[in-house]
């Protein structure tokens, strides 16, 4: 590259830097651990390439919504940083974010929007969380990118398409821990390396080896204590009992909710919302649990949510939904674990990019000192698990022997 900033760099900066210079590769993949500067060396690395080309650079994640909150805003802020940032840059055309560089334009684009994921081309292409990513999206992407495609992800799926780019010759992996990043703000620092299985951190009771695999690491690998078996599938079938929608509401945190049915003794679900700073009703038409349930085309249909929220239900009860609170009791977490695993595997829709997060990190605690995977769930990844639950212990559907033949899944 030509022009070039000079940033505060990692040496993951400087490897993919090398591996552009080199004039080898046609995938460019970082994985790696939480907070190892895979996004940040991304963000330098497409603003010099922007310097110097004259042409189109797009940065794509699962959903627009997700793209627009974290790598859209953070390449913002980098700019501030350094006193580059100009607002009448950064705009919005054709329902695309977009930051003009020089000759250059990077777009930001949400593949939920099929119409851009199939009608577009560029010169440079990023592909933000690419474990989101299903093999027919990367390849549409893939086969309108001129020059190369960059992969960021943190690789906590035991089985994932990228992990074979890796056979490719015009293909080169660059791992990363948080090690590799000085520039990490140290509370953050301070949490991820409490996960390793060190005496102090075992003694504060803070050492968890699947999350410092994972998230420390960037190790590859099935979570050890994990409690669900799942399969995905590609749509709900058309024989599946529907049994209710699911809701566990949030504002700091995502309100979700989910499809929930039975089918073939198996539970089924698809997720219908995840999102931040939703108000239960709408005002002056802004973003609700109402607007997202009338989108799904909800109605009347059963829903079951957290009961502890009795002011959103009450709420979404007067706007014209049919909802209820779950009952809950002691034991109830753990009953609602054993009824959904009596079926075998979970079966989820596989545009469901969180309820697979959920599933795949949803683990029994380790005891600290024995090293023994215990009876008890953590009390994380459960925002899907939570709401699934509801609905079949709501419900009580008995759920019988599975068989995944018709699904052509077995």
């Amino acid at each position: 590259m030509g022009k070039k900033l000079k940033w505060e760099a990692t040496v993951i900066y400087e490897k993919v830097d090398a591996a552009i210079k080199s004039g080898k590769y046609r995938y460019i993949i970082l994985e790696g651990g939480s907070r190892s500067s895979k996004t940040t060396s991304l963000m330098q690395i497409f603003y010099n390439l922007a310097l110097n080309t004259i042409g189109r650079l797009t940065v794509w994640r699962k959903k627009r919504s997700w793209l627009i909150g974290t790598v859209y805003q953070d390449f913002q802020a980098l700019l501030i940083h350094y006193k580059i940032y100009n607002p009448k840059n950064h705009y919005k055309s054709s329902g695309k974010e977009r930051l003009k560089v020089r000759y250059s334009t990077i777009e930001f684009n949400g593949m939920d929007d099929i119409r851009k994921l199939l009608g577009f081309e560029a010169d440079y292409t990023w592909i933000n969380e690419g474990m989101e990513v299903s093999k027919d999206e990367f390849d549409q992407i893939d086969q309108r990118t001129k020059y190369i495609v960059f992969v960021d992800y943190n690789p906590y799926l035991e089985n994932h398409f990228i992990y074979d780019l890796e056979l490719l010759p015009e293909t080169i992996f660059i791992h990363s821990t948080i090690l590799d990043n000085p520039f990490v703000p140290e509370g953050e620092r301070r949490k991820i390396l409490s996960y390793e299985p060190t005496p102090e951190n075992i003694k504060r009771k803070t050492a968890d080896k699947n999350k410092w695999d994972i998230y420390g690491l960037g190790k590859r690998g099935k979570l050890e204590g994990r409690i669900f078996d799942y399969k995905t599938i590609k749509e709900w079938p058309e024989e599946t009992n529907f049994l209710g929608y699911g809701l566990d509401f949030g504002y700091t945190h995502p309100s979700a909710c989910a499809k929930v049915g039975e089918f073939d003794g198996s539970t089924v679900v698809q997720s219908i919302f995840y999102e931040t700073a939703l108000q239960f009703i709408s005002k002056k038409d802004e973003d609700s649990i109402e607007k997202r349930l009338n989108e799904a085309k909800v109605g009347n249909k059963w829903i079951i949510a957290d009961s502890a929220q009795k002011t959103g239900i009450a709420e979404l009860r007067t706007a014209g939904f049919n909802i209820k609170g779950v009952k809950k009791y002691a034991g109830s977490v753990k009953d609602g674990i054993k009824l959904l695993k009596q079926g075998g595997p979970v079966l989820i829709v596989e545009d469901s990019i969180e309820i697979i997060r959920e599933f795949q990190n949803y683990i029994y605690i380790k005891d600290p000192y024995t090293g023994k995977i215990t009876d008890e769930p953590i009390d994380d990844y459960n925002h899907f698990i939570d709401l699934i639950r509801y609905v079949r212990q709501t419900t009580q559907k008995t759920i019988h022997t599975s068989g995944f033949r018709s699904l052509g899944i077995g």
